[in-house]
C-alpha cells in the first residue's frame, strides 16, 4: 500500500521554482540529466525527478547541486 503525502500548495511552488531554476541553469551549461547526476553523484532518474517536481530535495543534495551548477543558494525566513 503506498502512502500519498499531501503537500501544500506553498510546497509545491517552491519545488517547481527549484526545479525550473535548476534544469534552466542545467541547460545553459549544456549538461545533460546524465552529467549533472554523475557531478552530484545521484542518478539519473532522481534529476528527471527533482526537475519535474516530483520528489523533495534534500537540503545537502541542494548545496551539492548548486557547487555544480556554479550557483549560490539564498535561504530567507520570514514570519508568517
Amino acid at each position: 500500500m503506498r502512502v500519498t503525502k499531501v503537500i501544500s500548495t506553498e510546497e509545491r511552488i517552491m519545488r517547481f521554482i527549484v526545479a525550473d531554476t535548476m534544469y534552466a541553469k542545467r541547460r545553459a551549461l549544456r549538461l545533460s540529466q546524465k552529467d549533472l547526476g554523475n557531478l552530484v553523484g545521484v542518478s539519473t532518474v532522481m534529476i528527471n525527478h527533482l526537475e519535474s517536481g516530483m520528489i523533495n530535495l534534500r537540503l545537502d543534495t541542494l548545496v551539492r547541486i548548486a557547487k555544480c551548477l556554479k550557483m549560490d543558494i539564498i535561504l530567507e525566513f520570514k514570519n508568517l
